[in-house]
């Protein structure tokens, strides 16, 4: 079996969701309360990390934090917090700006290369010298993601973007046509594609598009998460040089 190309989630697969991104939503939400003047108690933040997916600490890999966009993210958030504002109303317009605002700058302090979950440039580089395709697929930002993508010193190695608020709007994960789109764009079948993330959305992305469903167990899903959806499942990115192996050896 040839693999011609790799579309790679980027929270949670190539960076570690929790120091990024659990380390970015407390301030976040402090940031919300001030914004709409909510009283930071344990009560209403509880509340509103309950509609992002945690609970007790733990992400829910199928929650809103995990996988969905800031659109969406702001479509759960809205009722929940117009309960604990009272004296004006919630415009979840608005809400989009600040959570894109927010976590874009608070992400950016932790989104470095001491936030890999592997040596990225060393598995860049080894996956290029197969001549394999790299791309990315993130329910992420086009500039949080690129400006991401610089900081950890791999761009140069990607050659197909899906992310929301692109310059040229692209579909959203989980559909398959982003696949289509990629293999379209590579030369290349589906079914010669990895698609590699960390959540049960990435594997259904992957499916729909007829390509090969990769879960890593470096994110928010665990086995019994990913087990039921995944082709294959590795610790991480860093055992994908010899899964690729054996599926070519098949």
């Amino acid at each position: 079996m040839k693999i011609a190309g790799i579309l790679f989630d980027k929270d949670g697969t190539l960076i570690d969701f929790y120091k990024v991104w659990q380390a970015a939503t407390e301030p976040v939400i402090e940031r919300i309360f001030q914004t709409y003047k909510i009283e930071s108690s344990h009560e209403n933040r509880k509340a509103v990390l309950t509609g992002l997916g945690i609970e007790d600490g733990k992400i829910d890999p199928n929650g809103a934090l995990a996988w969905k966009t800031y659109p969406m993210i702001a479509e759960d958030l809205t009722p929940i917090l117009q309960k604990l504002v009272h004296h004006a109303v919630i415009c979840k317009e608005e809400l989009i700006v600040q959570l894109s605002t927010c976590y874009e700058e608070e992400t950016s302090k932790n989104c470095d290369p001491t936030a890999s979950i592997t040596d990225l440039l060393k598995l860049m580089r080894t996956l290029a010298e197969k001549k394999i395709r790299i791309g990315i697929a993130t329910t992420d930002t086009y500039n949080a993601t690129i400006r991401c993508l610089k900081g950890l010193k791999i761009l140069e190695y990607f050659s197909f973007f899906s992310m929301d608020q692109m310059p040229v709007p692209m579909p959203v994960k989980p559909d398959g046509t982003i696949l289509r789109l990629a293999a379209e764009y590579w030369k290349v079948k589906p079914q010669e594609i990895l698609v590699v993330g960390d959540t049960p959305n990435d594997m259904r992305f992957a499916h729909n598009g007829g390509a090969i469903a990769v879960g890593v167990l470096s994110g928010t899903g665990k086995e019994q998460d990913l087990l039921p959806v995944a082709d294959h499942i590795i610790e991480s990115v860093d055992a994908l040089p010899q899964l690729i192996e054996e599926l070519e050896n098949c």
